[in-house]
């Protein structure tokens, strides 16, 4: 199928459905051979660039760019490194709203990046330490899910904290679980 596009001065010229978007299209047979680090770096150039890019508007859409040596995938590679595991990918840290440059870029999980979303996370703030709950809950070993419904709950953080993990946990009659209790 073919579709007409405007080419410089005017001109109407046939392409083939998508040949607009092939020169930013990482996803061909050569793409897949490539490092995942390639995969990474062209991920990021995407995002940043290419206005058809389904996520443009959250990247290069409020002007997150790449800076200008990154632009080169030797130069990238030499910063960022290998990545530690399948798991990592490139995380913008510690500035989120920053640009891609190496002084703001790391290879992180997801759940590192989960914890990096500054508009998700709620800090509770206790002994002098600012943490996320979900940072709470594995320092004191308790699911956070628990540490959510018991401060949901009306608990105080300091009882929510104190408070040992309940391993059994009682059910209704219909087989679900009770919500936990102010005592």
């Amino acid at each position: 199928m073919t579709f007409y596009s405007r080419v410089a001065y005017g001109k109407i010229a046939a392409m083939k459905r998508g040949e607009n978007l092939r020169k930013y299209d990482h996803t061909g047979p050569t793409y897949r051979t490539r490092p995942n680090e390639y995969r990474a770096w062209a991920g990021m150039l995407t995002r940043c660039r290419n206005r058809n890019f389904k996520d443009y508007l959250l990247y290069g859409g409020r002007g997150i760019s790449v800076c200008a040596k990154w632009l080169s995938f030797e130069s990238f590679y030499a910063d960022m490194g290998v990545k530690p595991s399948r798991y990592h990918s490139l995380d913008r840290f510690p500035n989120g709203d920053g640009n891609y440059e190496p002084e703001n870029c790391r290879w992180a999980t997801a759940k590192e990046q989960a914890r990096n979303w500054k508009h998700r996370n709620v800090l509770l703030h206790f002994n002098g330490e600012s943490l996320t709950m979900p940072e709470w809950a594995e320092r004191i070993g308790i699911a956070r899910s628990s540490l959510r419904d018991r401060l949901s709950a009306g608990w105080s953080i300091a009882k929510a904290f104190n408070t040992p993990p309940i391993r059994q946990r009682e059910r209704t009659a219909f087989g679900t679980f009770k919500k936990a209790s102010l005592h």
